[in-house]
């Protein structure tokens, strides 16, 4: 990575990427705000698993394990021609490792580090993209991903804390509107949770809501909770800004 270079953030998350619904699950470097004029070709590894599980696609833990080390092999190679892993997508039984380099790469680069791994057959895919189309469309979070990486976070973050996420507790949700009729509108098709409060903001227009509700906080319900709370609000110009709660963890017995 070269000095000018921001250091890499690397977030994590599912998603379907066609109207099947085929599970995906992307890694993306998401420190990087704009196309790199100096990568303007992009470079796709796409390595077939080899015991995909037959529901999702994905691969189990222990093939991910030999997935990682065969990237920290490849990576390496592939950066000391310039190259710059910007992410990984995993889908119907691949393994996509996307780059961002200079110019083309020989495959055979490419090929002198799978040959260390025979039980993998890739493919090398390679295009001009110097806007970075692959990136910004396939690999960033679209909003509503970023909320589901955002409930993760505070979901590990309690579970960090001994919370039990299985057991009922009151959840705080919060939501902004950019007008009171807005909000009245939002209200008056919402069941299952209390009004906290609404209010004018503070600073600038629009109004805040807070609502509880008192549900599970595994992965499963609160995203589930919250994409439909942003889809409501979404439709009337509004948005979800975010949930939390207190940690409810076991009881120690006697």
């Amino acid at each position: 990575m070269s000095e000018e270079e921001v250091a890499p953030v690397w977030e994590v998350y599912r998603t379907q990427l066609d109207e099947e619904g085929h599970p995906a699950a992307i890694l993306v470097d998401v420190s990087i705000q704009e196309a790199d004029p100096k990568r303007p070709h992009l470079l796709r590894v796409v390595v077939h698993l080899q015991e995909p599980d037959y529901d999702t696609g994905l691969p189990h833990k222990e093939e991910s394990k030999l997935l990682y080390a065969l990237e920290d092999e490849l990576t390496p190679a592939l950066e000391r021609a310039g190259a710059r892993l910007v992410g990984r997508l995993t889908t119907q039984g691949v393994r996509d490792f996307v780059y961002y380099a200079p110019g083309s790469i020989s495959e055979d680069r490419v090929r002198d580090v799978l040959s260390q791994w025979p039980r993998y057959h890739f493919d090398l895919t390679q295009e001009d993209d110097s806007e970075w189309n692959f990136y910004r469309e396939i690999l960033v979070p679209t909003p509503r991903e970023w909320q589901s990486i955002m409930n993760g976070k505070v979901i590990h973050n309690l579970s960090e804390h001994g919370d039990t996420l299985e057991t009922p507790r009151e959840v705080d949700h919060h939501l902004l509107f950019p007008t009171d009729a807005a909000l009245d509108t939002f209200l008056s098709d919402l069941k299952g949770f209390t009004c906290v409060s609404r209010e004018a903001q503070a600073e600038g227009p629009g109004f805040t809501l807070h609502l509880t509700r008192t549900h599970p906080v595994d992965f499963s319900t609160v995203d589930a909770i919250v994409s439909d709370l942003t889809e409501r609000a979404e439709a009337l110009a509004g948005s979800y800004d975010g949930w939390g709660c207190g940690v409810v963890a076991d009881q120690p017995r006697d």
